[in-house]
Protein backbone atom coordinates (compact mmCIF):
# COMPACT_ATOMS: atom_id res chain seq x y z
CA UNK A 1 0.00 0.00 0.00
CA UNK A 2 1.58 3.47 -1.22
CA UNK A 3 0.61 5.86 1.61
CA UNK A 4 0.72 10.18 1.28
CA UNK A 5 0.78 12.38 4.49
CA UNK A 6 -0.15 15.97 3.48
CA UNK A 7 0.33 19.04 5.31
CA UNK A 8 1.29 22.44 4.79
CA UNK A 9 4.67 22.05 6.70
CA UNK A 10 6.52 19.13 8.82
CA UNK A 11 7.49 21.80 11.35
CA UNK A 12 5.35 24.58 11.78
CA UNK A 13 1.90 23.90 13.98
CA UNK A 14 0.86 21.32 16.33
CA UNK A 15 -0.98 19.41 13.41
CA UNK A 16 2.23 19.28 10.78
CA UNK A 17 4.57 18.49 13.70
CA UNK A 18 1.91 15.58 14.32
CA UNK A 19 1.94 14.35 11.34
CA UNK A 20 5.47 14.29 10.58
CA UNK A 21 5.57 12.16 13.58
CA UNK A 22 3.16 9.78 12.05
CA UNK A 23 5.48 9.71 8.92
CA UNK A 24 8.47 8.91 11.25
CA UNK A 25 6.79 6.00 13.16
CA UNK A 26 5.92 4.24 9.61
CA UNK A 27 8.54 6.16 7.12
CA UNK A 28 9.52 2.21 6.52
CA UNK A 29 6.64 1.71 4.49
CA UNK A 30 5.72 2.84 1.55
CA UNK A 31 4.89 6.72 2.17
CA UNK A 32 5.19 10.30 1.40
CA UNK A 33 5.14 13.08 3.16
CA UNK A 34 4.39 16.10 0.93
CA UNK A 35 4.41 19.55 1.98
CA UNK A 36 4.57 23.19 0.36
CA UNK A 37 7.57 24.12 3.25
CA UNK A 38 10.08 21.28 4.95
CA UNK A 39 12.24 21.79 7.23
CA UNK A 40 13.37 17.81 7.52
CA UNK A 41 15.23 15.68 5.07
CA UNK A 42 12.74 13.11 4.71
CA UNK A 43 9.58 14.91 3.78
CA UNK A 44 9.20 16.51 0.18
CA UNK A 45 7.97 19.86 -1.36
CA UNK A 46 5.00 19.96 -3.41
CA UNK A 47 5.48 23.23 -4.86
CA UNK A 48 8.62 24.56 -7.08
CA UNK A 49 9.83 28.18 -6.14
CA UNK A 50 7.56 29.91 -9.17
CA UNK A 51 4.53 27.72 -7.14
CA UNK A 52 5.24 28.97 -3.96
CA UNK A 53 4.91 32.37 -5.22
CA UNK A 54 1.83 31.67 -6.80
CA UNK A 55 0.41 30.18 -3.84
CA UNK A 56 1.63 33.17 -1.51
CA UNK A 57 -0.56 35.47 -3.47
CA UNK A 58 -3.24 33.40 -3.57
CA UNK A 59 -3.27 34.14 0.33
CA UNK A 60 -2.68 37.75 -0.06
CA UNK A 61 -6.11 37.70 -1.91
CA UNK A 62 -7.70 35.29 0.33
CA UNK A 63 -7.28 37.84 2.98
CA UNK A 64 -8.86 40.63 1.65
CA UNK A 65 -11.75 38.89 0.67
CA UNK A 66 -12.03 37.45 4.28
CA UNK A 67 -11.54 41.07 4.95
CA UNK A 68 -14.04 42.53 2.68
CA UNK A 69 -16.85 39.73 3.48
CA UNK A 70 -16.35 38.20 6.79
CA UNK A 71 -14.94 41.46 8.42
CA UNK A 72 -13.82 38.99 11.48
CA UNK A 73 -10.55 38.96 13.25
CA UNK A 74 -10.25 35.01 13.80
CA UNK A 75 -8.34 32.37 11.91
CA UNK A 76 -9.98 31.91 8.60
CA UNK A 77 -9.20 29.80 5.48
CA UNK A 78 -10.91 29.67 2.01
CA UNK A 79 -9.57 27.45 -0.32
CA UNK A 80 -11.04 28.05 -2.85
CA UNK A 81 -8.51 28.94 -5.80
CA UNK A 82 -7.47 26.21 -7.86
CA UNK A 83 -3.42 24.66 -7.78
CA UNK A 84 -3.45 22.02 -9.67
CA UNK A 85 -2.25 19.86 -6.04
CA UNK A 86 -4.52 16.82 -6.83
CA UNK A 87 -3.60 16.20 -10.14
CA UNK A 88 0.04 16.30 -9.17
CA UNK A 89 -0.49 13.98 -6.23
CA UNK A 90 -3.26 11.62 -7.98
CA UNK A 91 0.20 10.89 -10.41
CA UNK A 92 1.76 9.63 -7.73
CA UNK A 93 -0.23 6.57 -7.24
CA UNK A 94 -1.14 6.51 -3.49
CA UNK A 95 -3.70 3.90 -2.29
CA UNK A 96 -4.21 6.51 0.45
CA UNK A 97 -3.87 10.20 1.78
CA UNK A 98 -3.83 10.75 5.36
CA UNK A 99 -4.74 15.08 5.22
CA UNK A 100 -3.68 17.10 8.19
CA UNK A 101 -3.34 20.54 7.92
CA UNK A 102 -4.04 21.54 4.56
CA UNK A 103 -4.78 25.65 4.23
CA UNK A 104 -2.99 28.95 3.10
CA UNK A 105 -4.37 27.80 -0.20
CA UNK A 106 -2.34 24.98 -0.40
CA UNK A 107 -5.18 22.81 -2.02
CA UNK A 108 -8.51 23.59 -2.64
CA UNK A 109 -11.92 22.27 -2.01
CA UNK A 110 -12.60 21.15 -5.44
CA UNK A 111 -9.57 19.55 -5.72
CA UNK A 112 -10.62 17.52 -2.63
CA UNK A 113 -13.61 16.64 -4.21
CA UNK A 114 -11.81 15.56 -7.34
CA UNK A 115 -9.78 13.32 -5.44
CA UNK A 116 -10.88 9.13 -6.09
CA UNK A 117 -8.36 7.66 -3.56
CA UNK A 118 -9.13 6.69 -0.17
CA UNK A 119 -8.73 9.93 1.95
CA UNK A 120 -8.36 10.09 5.75
CA UNK A 121 -8.57 13.72 7.09
CA UNK A 122 -6.57 14.05 11.00
CA UNK A 123 -9.24 16.70 11.71
CA UNK A 124 -6.58 19.13 14.15
CA UNK A 125 -8.93 22.12 14.24
CA UNK A 126 -12.57 22.47 13.13
CA UNK A 127 -12.36 24.07 10.08
CA UNK A 128 -13.73 21.18 8.03
CA UNK A 129 -16.53 21.32 10.15
CA UNK A 130 -17.42 25.24 9.94
CA UNK A 131 -17.59 27.45 6.49
CA UNK A 132 -14.06 29.51 6.76
CA UNK A 133 -13.44 29.21 10.66
CA UNK A 134 -11.12 27.57 12.18
CA UNK A 135 -12.93 27.10 15.96
CA UNK A 136 -16.39 27.82 16.55
CA UNK A 137 -17.39 31.29 17.47
CA UNK A 138 -21.28 31.77 18.91
CA UNK A 139 -22.24 34.22 16.68
CA UNK A 140 -21.20 33.36 13.06
CA UNK A 141 -22.07 35.58 9.89
CA UNK A 142 -23.23 34.49 6.89
CA UNK A 143 -21.83 35.65 3.54
CA UNK A 144 -21.68 34.39 -0.05
CA UNK A 145 -18.26 33.28 0.52
CA UNK A 146 -19.16 31.65 3.48
CA UNK A 147 -22.22 29.23 1.74
CA UNK A 148 -19.84 28.58 -1.08
CA UNK A 149 -17.21 27.13 1.39
CA UNK A 150 -19.90 24.99 3.48
CA UNK A 151 -21.52 23.72 0.37
CA UNK A 152 -18.23 22.71 -0.61
CA UNK A 153 -17.11 21.18 2.23
CA UNK A 154 -20.57 19.04 2.65
CA UNK A 155 -19.94 17.27 -0.93
CA UNK A 156 -16.90 16.20 0.35
CA UNK A 157 -17.74 15.09 4.01
CA UNK A 158 -20.29 13.30 2.47
CA UNK A 159 -18.51 11.61 -0.25
CA UNK A 160 -18.10 7.62 -0.12
CA UNK A 161 -14.03 7.54 0.11
CA UNK A 162 -13.44 10.24 2.88
CA UNK A 163 -12.96 8.93 6.69
CA UNK A 164 -11.79 11.27 9.76
CA UNK A 165 -9.56 10.41 12.37
CA UNK A 166 -10.36 12.77 16.08
CA UNK A 167 -7.71 12.62 18.86
CA UNK A 168 -9.98 13.84 21.58
CA UNK A 169 -13.51 12.83 22.58
CA UNK A 170 -14.26 16.53 21.97
CA UNK A 171 -13.55 17.39 18.04
CA UNK A 172 -15.38 13.46 17.90
CA UNK A 173 -18.68 14.95 19.51
CA UNK A 174 -18.28 17.81 17.66
CA UNK A 175 -18.28 17.08 14.48
CA UNK A 176 -20.91 14.06 15.15
CA UNK A 177 -23.18 16.96 16.26
CA UNK A 178 -22.97 18.82 12.82
CA UNK A 179 -22.49 15.64 10.90
CA UNK A 180 -24.29 12.55 12.12
CA UNK A 181 -24.71 10.68 9.02
CA UNK A 182 -20.67 10.34 9.23
CA UNK A 183 -20.62 8.85 12.62
CA UNK A 184 -19.74 5.54 10.68
CA UNK A 185 -17.16 7.07 9.11
CA UNK A 186 -15.03 8.38 12.45
CA UNK A 187 -12.53 7.23 14.06
CA UNK A 188 -10.98 7.91 17.72
CA UNK A 189 -7.38 8.37 17.77
CA UNK A 190 -6.09 5.92 20.71
CA UNK A 191 -2.56 6.58 19.56
CA UNK A 192 -1.26 9.80 19.80
CA UNK A 193 2.03 10.15 18.31
CA UNK A 194 3.83 11.66 21.83
CA UNK A 195 7.02 10.29 22.29
CA UNK A 196 6.58 8.76 26.03
CA UNK A 197 10.05 8.24 26.67
CA UNK A 198 10.44 11.43 26.89
CA UNK A 199 7.54 13.07 27.90
CA UNK A 200 6.78 11.07 31.25
CA UNK A 201 6.64 11.81 35.08
CA UNK A 202 9.73 12.40 36.64
CA UNK A 203 11.01 13.35 39.69
CA UNK A 204 10.18 17.43 40.40
CA UNK A 205 12.57 18.42 43.18
CA UNK A 206 15.45 17.10 40.43
CA UNK A 207 14.39 18.91 38.22
CA UNK A 208 13.51 22.19 40.14
CA UNK A 209 16.88 22.19 41.39
CA UNK A 210 18.72 21.38 37.44
CA UNK A 211 16.57 24.06 35.89
CA UNK A 212 17.06 26.61 38.68
CA UNK A 213 13.74 26.79 39.67
CA UNK A 214 12.74 27.74 43.02
CA UNK A 215 11.86 24.57 45.20
CA UNK A 216 9.38 26.11 47.89
CA UNK A 217 7.52 28.28 45.36
CA UNK A 218 4.06 27.66 43.47
CA UNK A 219 5.20 27.84 39.51
CA UNK A 220 2.08 29.07 37.34
CA UNK A 221 3.09 27.66 33.21
CA UNK A 222 2.05 29.80 30.35
CA UNK A 223 2.56 28.68 27.34
CA UNK A 224 1.58 29.33 23.77
CA UNK A 225 3.39 29.24 20.15
CA UNK A 226 0.80 32.36 19.18
CA UNK A 227 0.14 35.07 21.95
CA UNK A 228 -2.25 37.04 19.74
CA UNK A 229 -4.63 33.98 18.99
CA UNK A 230 -7.44 34.98 22.00
CA UNK A 231 -8.07 30.98 22.23
CA UNK A 232 -4.12 30.75 23.89
CA UNK A 233 -5.88 32.94 26.69
CA UNK A 234 -2.28 35.34 27.25
CA UNK A 235 -4.91 38.13 27.96
CA UNK A 236 -6.00 35.77 30.84
CA UNK A 237 -1.94 35.88 32.05
CA UNK A 238 -1.19 39.08 31.75
CA UNK A 239 -4.04 39.60 34.32
CA UNK A 240 -2.85 37.10 36.67
CA UNK A 241 0.82 37.97 36.40
CA UNK A 242 -0.54 42.29 37.54
CA UNK A 243 -2.30 40.54 40.17
CA UNK A 244 0.65 37.64 41.46
CA UNK A 245 3.99 38.88 40.39
CA UNK A 246 4.64 40.98 43.32
CA UNK A 247 3.69 38.13 45.64
CA UNK A 248 7.13 36.07 46.84
CA UNK A 249 5.08 32.42 46.59
CA UNK A 250 4.80 32.00 43.26
CA UNK A 251 7.64 31.56 40.41
CA UNK A 252 5.77 32.09 36.68
CA UNK A 253 7.54 30.36 33.03
CA UNK A 254 6.30 30.95 29.97
CA UNK A 255 6.90 28.92 26.53
CA UNK A 256 7.07 30.08 23.30
CA UNK A 257 7.92 32.39 21.04
CA UNK A 258 8.03 35.47 23.43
Amino acid sequence: MKIILLSFSDYKGGASIAAYSIFKSIKKKNVLFLTVYKKFKNSREIYSSLKKIYIFNLRVIEKILIYFFSKKKFHQSLNIFNTFTQKKISELSPDLINIHWINRSMISLKELIAFKEKLVVSLHDMWFINSTEHYSIKKKGENILSKYCLDQKKKFLYKDNVYFITHNNWMYNKLIQFHPKLKKKTFISKYYPIDTNLFKPRNKKKLRIKYKIPIDKKVILFSAQDTKDERKGFDYFKKILKILSKDDRFYFITIGKK
